[in-house]
């Protein structure tokens, strides 16, 4: 599910910034972008989001920093500056140049005055970041709970009329049934003109072969799936993977039946039971 948060924070000393988004994805895939000081943040922050996402390709990029820059300390290399200061004075005298090398030429030159980086405590930020990363994911849930609320009308309309579609094929099959016991009838009727055949027998064989091309098991099962799909719709708990695996079995009894079927206005009611599933299981890939 797609979604976006952003948040700031400042907290003890420090400020952080968190910029979370997420798209679809089949599971759980996070990708943490985090200050290289601050590496050892990332599993706690981690844990954070699995806390309230279970599932989706979520992009997070934190940024922190001292409040007012922090303190930094200025270090003088001695023996790098007396070095300087021999190597010009000897330049000078060869050059016969009056006069010795200033202050400011020797501090000037690189490596002799750094202004070394503050020391930064990852464990003083995580306050500061721990509070970002909520305040932000909690604004990415918020928007990924109003597109699952648009998702489940739209699945639940759907398994609604794949239902619908259901209940005409359950009125068709006997129908159907019929038909092909009289067509069998018939066909044997013909190709046995001037044979004897033992009647009881043949209704028998009649029998089995529409008893074998009923398709009343699978639409029993199906009506269990979409019992199934209703029920884990109504739960508040994570159930993307859960609705794959029914729509997965429903499916494959579909498949099933409009393979046995040879009734024309059964096996159109079955395709377009198809296509309604098909558009549930795109999606049902789209919710957590």
């Amino acid at each position: 599910m797609t979604g976006y948060g952003r948040s700031e924070a400042t907290v003890a000393g420090h400020r952080a910034v968190v910029e979370i988004r997420s798209v679809n994805h089949r599971f759980a895939d996070f990708s943490l972008r985090l200050p290289r000081r601050y590496g050892q943040l990332e599993e706690p922050v981690r844990a954070l989001l699995l806390e309230r996402v279970a599932r989706g390709r979520v992009d997070l990029h934190l940024v922190v920093e001292p409040v007012g820059g922090g303190s930094r300390e200025v270090r003088v290399d001695l023996e790098l500056a007396a070095a300087h200061a021999r190597a010009l004075t000897d330049l000078g005298r060869r050059l016969r140049l009056r006069g010795r090398p200033r202050l400011e030429t020797i501090a000037a030159l690189p490596d002799v005055v750094v202004a070394a980086e503050p020391v930064l405590d990852p464990q003083a930020a995580w306050p500061a970041v721990r509070q970002a990363v909520v305040e932000a994911r909690e604004q990415l849930v918020e928007m990924r709970r109003r597109e699952g609320d648009r998702l489940y009308q739209d699945i639940t309309h759907r398994l609604g009329r794949l239902g619908q579609l259901i209940e005409e094929v359950k009125a068709r099959a006997p129908l159907a049934a019929e038909e092909q016991r009289e067509r069998l009838a018939q066909r044997v009727a013909e190709l046995g003109r001037g044979v004897e055949l033992d009647q009881a027998r043949l209704a028998s064989e009649i029998a089995l072969v529409v008893e074998k091309a009923g398709i009343t098991e699978e639409l029993v099962r199906v009506g269990s799936h979409l019992q199934e799909a209703a029920r884990a719709l109504g739960e508040r708990v994570p159930v993307g993977r859960r609705l794959e695996f029914i729509a997965q079995e429903i499916g494959r009894e579909l498949n099933t039946a409009a393979a046995k079927t040879g009734d024309l206005q059964v096996g159109k009611l079955l395709v377009d039971a198809r296509e309604e599933l098909e558009k549930v299981r795109e999606q049902v890939q789209n919710i957590e």
